[in-house]
């Protein structure tokens, strides 16, 4: 009995999640457009280009005053 209710939450929450990734799929196509993914792309390498960059500037910073010391 156990065994044929985790199957059954499993086909469920499988059946489930497939619906929702179709629905996101359409909403990425029709709302946004092809251009999403290059977009998410570039932006995601700014925001990583951004904060190197910060990191880098944080560790020069902090060498400077202990070399101050």
């Amino acid at each position: 009995m156990n065994a044929m209710a985790a199957d059954t939450s499993a086909d469920y929450a499988r059946d489930f999640n497939a619906a929702i990734a179709r629905h996101q799929q359409r909403i990425d196509d029709e709302l946004f457009g092809k251009w999403i993914n290059t977009t998410a792309i570039t932006l995601n390498e700014t925001v990583g280009e951004f904060y190197d960059g910060l990191e880098s500037g944080t560790s020069l910073l902090l060498q400077l005053c202990d070399a101050d010391v």
